[in-house]
């Protein structure tokens, strides 16, 4: 069992690395979605004075409870939040102050997130592994949907991402998924149980 989780979850980490890989620098699935600002080095400067540490940021932001704030303070602090948030812009954004000359790290962390994350839902197939091959993979593929819609869908409510990136990106993950499907459906199968009969 072991073996064949290893052996599976590494297999299909490289095949959802390469993927990954294709879709972002091959066919560019996501360029369309991605845009970008009128006056980049505006933004950056801007950034860099109201951005004091990396982390992620949101405007209008929550409104500041300073200890010993009285109740009307909170009130008025809380009542200029509603009012920016009928205005607008509304802004979700993870910042990173630093910058990098490598993409090393990344590939290097992201494929060990790949080959985890296959990990989990091999164990979810070794489950179900006397299914058939068409089963494991219809498996995996449903899962993977459910998993990124479930997540991406609420960034699409909450912090407006596009509907052209969630459904790009839910695309995305149903074919990544798909060929670790296939992975998982040939490396993780059941031991055939040989009868008197056959021996």
């Amino acid at each position: 069992m072991i073996k064949k989780l290893v052996v599976a979850s590494l297999l299909g980490g490289v095949v959802l690395f390469i993927w990954s890989a294709l879709s972002w620098m091959v066919f560019g699935l996501q360029e369309a979605n991605l845009n970008s600002f009128a006056d980049e080095d505006a933004i950056t400067e801007a950034i860099r004075a109201q951005a004091p540490a990396p982390g992620m940021y949101i405007l209008p932001g929550y409104p500041e409870h300073r200890p010993g704030a009285s109740a009307e303070e909170i009130r008025i602090a809380e009542e200029v939040m509603r009012e920016r948030m009928m205005q607008g812009p509304h802004v979700f954004a993870s910042i990173r102050l630093a910058g990098t000359d490598s993409l090393t790290p990344f590939l290097v962390r992201g494929f060990i997130i790949n080959v985890i994350s296959v990990f989990f839902v091999a164990l979810l197939v070794w489950k179900i592994r006397s299914i058939s091959f068409t089963g494991k993979v219809a498996f995996t593929v449903v899962f993977a949907i459910a998993a990124t819609a479930a997540i991406h869908l609420q960034y699409w409510n909450w912090w407006s991402f596009s509907t052209g990136y969630i459904t790009t990106s839910i695309i995305d993950m149903s074919i990544g998924w798909f060929l670790v499907g296939v992975v998982l459906g040939i490396v993780i199968t059941e031991k055939k149980k040989y009868s008197q009969v056959d021996r």
